[in-house]
């Protein structure tokens, strides 16, 4: 049997575009009422205004720590408390590591890695309280398969993958679930334009492993519904993490010869 989500409170960050809007809409057509936060406030109301009261907008850089102190205490004011925390906001800054600036790197870590493990903190005293909750982690395929110039996203996602495997052991005996969603390429997100993306050999996802935000929301509901420890998707991403783990001499090779030796300048 599947949970219902009338009246849960779900606190989605990273919600002004993307994967983080199309949960929004997804969540409240299912029932749930909604907290917004990513840093534009604008984008946000847009995204609420359809939902009517079902959602609040709490507009917050959530890569500063007193942004977050403050967007955690207006989220869980808005509806009087949190039943699902969706850790969704991230960024990535590609590029080969000695050409990243200190800037780039330090931005992912903040709000990748930093804002998910503080905002869970904060998030758990109540859940625990209730013995009921769920933190859900949009993480990526970069979190099983590290793929040249995404050095220090993928070090963001393996981590969050480590820190979501020891909390889910945590706090699942006082009921509290802990669950992530691993998606490979999002094609109608904001992400890679800030990414800065520049393929001399123009290799770029196939169409077919490519996944639209729609596709993700709905494994969003799909793992609040029913939790579970990891959804990784398409499911061919999961089978390359397998081979990857098994035999990474074999992947490191195939990666060499079809990117890094292209792409390097």
């Amino acid at each position: 049997m599947t949970a219902s989500l009338n009246e849960r409170v779900i606190w989605i960050t990273g919600a002004s575009s993307g994967i983080g809007a199309a949960a929004a809409g997804a969540l409240a057509r299912a029932g749930a009422r909604v907290v917004l936060t990513a840093r534009r406030a604008e984008r946000l109301r847009a995204v609420a205004e359809p939902l009517g009261a079902s959602a609040v907008v709490v507009a917050a850089d959530l890569a500063a720590t007193g942004e977050r102190v403050r967007a955690f205490t207006a989220a869980q004011t808005a509806f009087g408390r949190i039943d699902v925390l969706v850790n969704n906001a991230g960024i990535g800054r590609l590029g080969w590591l000695e050409e990243l600036d200190e800037a780039r790197i330090a931005a992912q870590l903040a709000l990748n890695l930093e804002a998910t493990i503080h905002l869970s903190r904060m998030a758990l005293p109540a859940m625990l309280a209730r013995r009921s909750g769920q933190i859900v982690t949009v993480a990526s395929i970069a979190g099983l398969i590290a793929p040249p110039t995404y050095s220090i996203y993928s070090a963001t996602k393996f981590a969050v993958r480590g820190f979501a495997e020891a909390l889910r052991r945590e706090v699942g005996p006082r009921g509290v679930s802990v669950s992530l969603v691993s998606p490979g390429a999002v094609r109608d997100t904001e992400w890679a334009a800030g990414a800065g993306i520049a393929r001399r050999s123009g290799i770029t996802t196939p169409g077919w492993l490519a996944l639209s935000s729609e596709q993700v929301a709905d494994a969003i509901v799909g793992v609040i519904r029913r939790p579970r420890a990891e959804i990784v998707m398409p499911w061919p991403l999961a089978v390359a993490a397998l081979v990857n783990g098994l035999a990474p001499g074999l992947v490191d090779a195939l990666i060499t010869q079809a990117f890094t030796r292209r792409e390097r300048p």
